[in-house]
């Protein structure tokens, strides 16, 4: 039997052995054991090479809108779920300001609702839009044309819940978006990059790079744009190419920074998607030069030339996260001293 489960919770990082070493990008899949966790949860196994943890949260809600600026860049229009509140997320305006959407949903700040996911027998984690979502505080019935699904993910590094600081997962040379996903073909699929730190103005007063604009203190977002799938089952998709909407956001810099801007969190974004649908995912990788990402059910090193495992023990996982020693048939999370994927036996 399926286990049913609260998405808000902590999701496998695995680094592929191609990848270059000075590179820290997203490697993710779905992991029952991984996803089920409590948030700022321990794991058995390393989570990231760097011992950082990602923490997720799957959000319905009517309509995901982005921030977005003018073609000046003197002006910009509060997205759904990105806006400010006392400089914080309007997400997280609970407890001390964060991971509190609950709070946040309850109290009318934002509309949607947290949403349930169960883990597949193919490796996918699975959601549905809800039968009641919050609005404006209080629970009423979900549209028949539906809405939006958003998985959110969020780096913890140190205690600042962000990407890209002090060795954690870097943006500057991120060229694109592989995923694998399960959704019907009229659904439309974003990735959203949302930037940290709004105290810090784009005015050049502390940048060494990228353009100047007069937003003030807003979080920028960057946005790629994944085709849509054929509504057969598990598909891969990707995106090569710049981001959209981002205002440089990939190569603004710091003086203070070592690599790009930091990152607050990413948002993998289902739009249109209509009540009693479901919207599987998995395998998303960030892509950068020389990369070359993992298929979904890759049963081999093939996609990581260079990866010689013939000397490192070799620990498998069944998708509860259940130590197997003899694998049979079916999906399994292959565990070496420095890889972790995916694989089909």
């Amino acid at each position: 039997m399926k286990k049913t489960l609260h998405l808000c919770a902590i999701a496998l990082i695995s680094f592929s052995a191609n990848a270059q070493t000075d590179y820290h990008g997203f490697d993710i899949n779905a992991s029952q054991q991984l996803i089920d966790n409590q948030l700022r949860g321990t794991l058995p196994v390393e989570v990231y090479r760097l011992n950082k943890a990602l923490t997720l949260q799957v959000l319905y809600q009517p309509e995901y809108l982005p921030i977005m600026a003018d073609e000046d860049l003197t002006s910009y229009t509060p997205g759904t779920t990105t806006g400010l509140v006392d400089g914080a997320f309007t997400d997280f305006a609970g407890q001390n300001g964060k991971y509190e959407v609950n709070a946040s949903l309850e109290s009318g700040l934002i509309d949607g609702m947290v949403l349930k996911s169960v883990m597949d027998n193919n490796g996918l984690a699975y959601v549905v839009i809800p039968d009641k979502y919050y609005k404006n505080g209080e629970l009423i019935d979900v549209p028949s044309t539906g809405g939006d699904i958003r998985v959110r993910f969020f780096m913890e590094s140190n205690d600042k819940g962000r990407i890209n600081d002090t060795e954690a997962c870097h943006t500057e040379d991120i060229t694109g978006v592989y995923l694998t996903v399960d959704a019907p073909s009229t659904v439309t699929i974003t990735n959203n990059f949302v930037q940290a730190n709004t105290s810090t103005k784009f005015d050049g007063n502390k940048m060494d790079s990228g353009t100047t604009d007069q937003l003030g203190a807003v979080q920028r977002t960057a946005t790629f744009s994944l085709p849509s799938t054929d509504g057969n089952g598990p598909q891969d998709i990707t995106f090569e190419g710049k981001a959209s909407n981002c205002w440089n956001l990939f190569t603004y810099k710091r003086i203070s920074d070592s690599y790009a801007f930091p990152i607050s969190c990413v948002d993998v974004v289902f739009k249109g998607v209509k009540p009693g649908e479901r919207i599987g995912w998995t395998n998303y990788q960030t892509l950068h030069q020389g990369y070359t990402p993992r298929k979904y059910g890759s049963t081999s090193g093939i996609d990581n030339i260079g990866n010689d495992e013939s000397d490192e023990p070799v620990v498998y996982y069944n998708m509860q996260g259940v130590r197997v020693d003899n694998p049979t048939s079916g999906l399994y999370i292959m565990r070496t001293s420095s890889n972790s994927k995916k694989v089909v036996f």
